[in-house]
């Protein structure tokens, strides 16, 4: 996930930046929501998708990109 990489002042950014570009991206569901604290933004991305794909494959995933920021988040 190469957006993880990408420097962003608010870490929610690295979702939220995708969202744009996502086939999904109109989907209310999704809508960015700046008073949700970023770890919220990353389970509830993470759940969306996960049940939109019917699919566990994004998980394989989970831990490559080590931040600080993403401290807290479940394994």
């Amino acid at each position: 996930m190469l957006a993880s990489i990408c420097d962003a002042m608010d870490p929610r950014d690295h979702i939220y930046g995708l969202y744009g570009i996502a086939s999904y991206s109109q989907d209310d569901e999704l809508r960015p929501d700046y008073d949700k604290p970023g770890n919220e933004v990353y389970i509830h991305t993470t759940k969306y998708l996960m049940v939109r794909n019917n699919s566990l494959d994004l998980l394989s995933d989970a831990g490559i990109f080590r931040a600080p920021q993403f401290e807290g988040l479940p394994s």
